[in-house]
């Protein structure tokens, strides 16, 4: 995630966006609250919560390839 603004070129090639699951959004005006409203809005964590007392589960499901997106242990 870039966040900011740059006339510089961004190091991003078609095969980035096509196979990496890149993708180039821009919001070009507004106040700091409007833009980080934007980024509560867009930026969604994908993880799986278990607790601690779990974390063997966890680490089972992570080694098995079961895990779903990121596992997060809590306390």
């Amino acid at each position: 995630m870039i966040v900011g603004a740059t006339f510089d070129p961004l190091p991003i090639t078609p095969g980035d966006l096509i196979f990496g699951n890149y993708s180039v959004v821009g919001h070009p005006s507004g106040t700091s609250a409007d833009v980080e409203d934007t980024l509560h809005f867009a930026v969604r964590a994908r993880i799986q919560e278990l607790p601690l007392a779990d974390a063997a589960e966890a680490y089972a499901a992570m080694d098995e390839g079961h895990a779903r997106y990121r596992m997060v242990l809590t306390v």
